[in-house]
Formats: C-alpha cells, structure tokens, sequence
C-alpha cells in the first residue's frame, strides 16, 4: 500500500493523495526547474527596475510570466472563469481538496485549535 505521508506533510495537507515516491519526482522537477527567464538578470521586466518604453516588456504580467512559471501540474486542474479563452479564465488545482482544506481550517478555527 503506498505511503502518502511525505506530500501531506510537506504540503500542510492540502495533497494527501500523491504517493511519497511520485512527490519526490514533483521536488526533483521542483528543483531543476530555473525560475527565471535571465538568472544574470532576474529583474528584467520587473516595472520598478526595467524601464523600456514598451508597456508589456515591463509589466507584473510580464515579469511573472518570465519567472515563475508552474514547474509540475496537480493531477485535478479546472479551468475556471466566465469566458473560457484568452487570458481571463485561470487554471485552480485540485478543487477538491481546496473544500476539504477549507473545512478542515474552519473546523480549527471553530474548536480553537
């Protein structure tokens, strides 16, 4: 039977159905993954240090896109939002669990624990 104690821990419970030998391959992708764009640079199209003219090369949009891509995918994505192209739906992780983690903090708060 596998072990899923390693991704609840580390997760603060939010997976607690990723097998602690499948989570270890997420931290190895996790690790590997370069999150910026230009390491020598990384403040390239941060708006408070690039100051090009074009409005899109120094934006937060741009500067997060360039940075900090995901570097794995829950295995229960959705994407949500009125209109389903283009930029304006976003893609939620694991829906599931965000009801149960939400539970279980109301429960906390509740109890006072």
């Amino acid at each position: 039977m596998p072990d899923y104690s390693l991704a609840y821990k580390q997760s603060y419970g939010f997976f607690d159905d990723i097998p602690n030998e499948h989570w270890k391959l997420l931290q190895s992708m996790a690790v590997d993954h370069e999150n910026h764009k230009y390491p020598k640079a990384p403040l390239t199209h941060n708006p408070a240090f690039d100051k090009r003219p074009e409005k899109w090369n120094n934006s937060p949009s741009a500067w997060y896109q360039n940075n900090y891509e995901p570097n794995f995918s829950c295995q229960f994505e959705k994407r949500v939002g009125h209109i389903m192209n283009g930029d304006g739906p976003k893609w939620i992780c694991d829906q599931h669990c965000n009801a149960i983690v939400t539970a279980r903090e109301a429960s906390w708060f509740i109890k006072g624990e």
